[in-house]
């Protein structure tokens, strides 16, 4: 079992590093560990299938001081050797050409579909028609 650091660590200056650095090996101060929202906490660690044990746990003592709440995430994961297999880093979207985007655009607005059905409706389209979508909203209003 960590326990918490004396004096606060430089490196963990948000309340959101704070509650990341279970899966690192930096270490918060008592008074940093305060200052994670519980809310917050449990409802990040509820997104990944490896952290939602502690996640249930935490949420079913949901009035414990979230200093030991933090304590708690730490030592299971470092118990389960879990800072090796999650990672919560974003993946930045694909740029896509702006042409094509637009053309995506309209579809979803003609439509009223997500993006996802918007790429299908692209694929199934004659060329023609692509033309008449992509200059529909030119104007702002419907041609």
């Amino acid at each position: 079992m960590k326990i918490l650091n004396e004096k606060d660590n430089p490196k963990l200056n948000t309340s959101w590093k704070i509650q990341s650095s279970i899966l690192t090996k930096e270490m918060p101060s008592k008074e940093q560990a305060r200052t994670i929202s519980g809310f917050f906490f449990v409802r990040w660690l509820s997104g990944n299938r490896y952290t939602m044990p502690i996640a249930g746990v935490l949420n079913r003592y949901y009035n414990i001081p979230t200093e030991v709440c933090y304590v708690f995430a730490n030592d299971y994961a470092e118990l389960t050797k879990m800072r090796d297999k999650v990672k919560f880093i974003g993946i930045p979207k694909e740029k896509k050409n702006e042409d094509y985007q637009k053309l995506l655009d309209n579809i979803q607005r003609r439509y009223k579909i997500n993006e996802a059905q918007s790429i299908e409706y692209f694929t199934l389209m004659d060329d023609a028609e692509r033309d008449r979508i992509y200059n529909l909203y030119d104007v702002g209003l419907q041609k």
